[in-house]
């Protein structure tokens, strides 16, 4: 490859990095850039960190930014320290942005190493730079999906609890009518056993049943689904008995109205 061609491929490695950081900013559907959008002032803090590093490190070899004359020993020595303490931070720490705050400093120092005739080490330099970029957009964008997840989870399980006290509420005006039913028999006397109540009101609770599942469907005919106040219960009427025993156990409405009518053991 002749000499030209290395500069142009290097420029087209700066023009790029470039263009990927300005994708970061500009304004998306949302109204402003992407970072603006997830990190509010992450990019800013990140670039003026980057900028401070730099100077510190002109001012600690006593260097003048505009020679640029920093050894090439202390600037591979200052990329491997730098990047060993960034790769502990994001990795032991969780601080991912120093990603960025890297690619930063590289894109720096490579363009340095390259004027300084230092190219291939210049062209390695940069090429890490755009891996780190691309490092610190993997990582928010796990964050993000981890984020995502978790609220994902929140609401299918919100979702899954209104829906469990929805289908609860939906049989409410059955359980109703079971304990009323319970109230009227105990009037002729109490049962002996829960089985025994249970076989005794069933015939009238299945009528009961039909005629009002009959009766919510023409009412719901022309209601929207969110003005419902009653929904059909369906039941059937082959497990109707063990149903009538679960609520027995887990309704304390009905548990109540089976302790009221059940002859005690003596």
């Amino acid at each position: 490859m002749k000499a030209n061609d290395n500069d142009l491929l290097f420029e087209e490695l700066c023009s790029d990095f470039e263009r990927r950081l300005s994708k970061l900013t500009e304004p998306t559907v949302y109204g402003e850039g992407y970072v603006q959008h997830h990190y509010p002032g992450l990019f800013e803090r990140v670039l003026n960190d980057a900028k401070t590093w730099i100077t510190d490190w002109y001012h600690q070899y006593e260097t003048d930014p505009d020679e640029e004359k920093i050894t090439r020993d202390i600037m591979i020595q200052s990329i491997a320290a730098l990047t060993g303490e960034v790769m502990y931070n994001a990795e032991v720490n969780g601080m991912f942005d120093r990603y960025l705050f890297l690619s930063q400093v590289f894109r720096h120092i490579g363009v340095m190493q390259y004027k300084a005739g230092w190219k291939k080490d210049g062209r390695e330099t940069l090429l890490s730079a755009h891996y780190y970029l691309g490092n610190w957009k993997g990582a928010m964008a796990y964050e993000e999906w981890q984020r995502y997840g978790e609220k994902s989870q929140a609401v299918i399980e919100d979702k899954t609890r209104r829906g469990g006290e929805a289908r609860a509420r939906k049989f409410d005006w059955v359980k109703s009518e079971v304990i009323r039913l319970l109230g009227s028999g105990a009037l002729a006397g109490e049962w002996k056993s829960k089985d025994a109540a249970i076989r005794s009101i069933s015939g009238e609770l299945k009528t009961f049943i039909n005629r009002e599942d009959k009766k919510i469907r023409q009412e719901n005919e022309n209601t929207p689904r969110d003005k419902q106040e009653r929904q059909p219960v369906g039941l059937i009427f082959n497990n109707l008995h063990r149903t009538i025993s679960d609520w027995s156990r887990n309704d304390e409405r009905v548990k109540a109205a089976f302790l009221g009518v059940i002859k005690r053991r003596k």
